[in-house]
């Protein structure tokens, strides 16, 4: 579900379209900024029996559009799930992840509209390690990009 709200105290439901937010499955936003064409929302959507990432656009926050996958290229064997999204200078920069059977291991997606992403890292060999990283939040600010979560069930900044 997604909700609106001009002054912060009243709240407007929008309600789904079937093409973008239904079917079969769950569909989740579970990040949301502004970039692309308005707004860009990062998630995953379980219609075709896995969880596939998922990203979604908005000029105005009421009506949404789901990217393809293919333009994204996060989807396939196993579950994949966007979870942390933020704006730069450059673009967008998502995280999440990708778990074939026991093994999952962070990723992250860049973008400079919403719409065209490449898939950067898999897995955080290029931050340090062996075993499961995984990023829960990642920020912009003045000197760079932060990002926290764990490495191994350690917090890792």
């Amino acid at each position: 579900m997604v909700w609106t709200s001009a002054d912060g105290p009243t709240w407007t439901r929008i309600f789904h379209s079937e093409p973008t937010f239904g079917g079969d499955g769950n569909q989740s936003m579970l990040a949301v900024t502004q970039g692309g064409p308005g707004l860009v929302a990062v998630g995953y959507d379980s219609s075709g029996g896995n969880k596939d990432a998922a990203v979604w656009t908005s000029s105005d926050g009421a009506t949404w559009a789901l990217v393809p996958s293919d333009e994204h290229g996060f989807a396939g064997p196993g579950h994949q799930e966007l979870l942390e999204l933020a704006a730069t200078d450059d673009g967008l920069l998502a995280t999440g992840y990708e778990q074939v059977g026991r093994d999952r291991e962070t990723a992250v997606c860049t973008s400079p509209d919403g719409i065209s992403w490449e898939r950067s890292i898999r897995g955080l060999e290029a931050f340090g390690g062996d075993g499961h990283q995984l990023i829960l939040a990642v920020t912009a600010g003045d000197s760079g990009l932060v990002a926290v979560g764990s490495s191994d069930g350690d917090a890792a900044v």
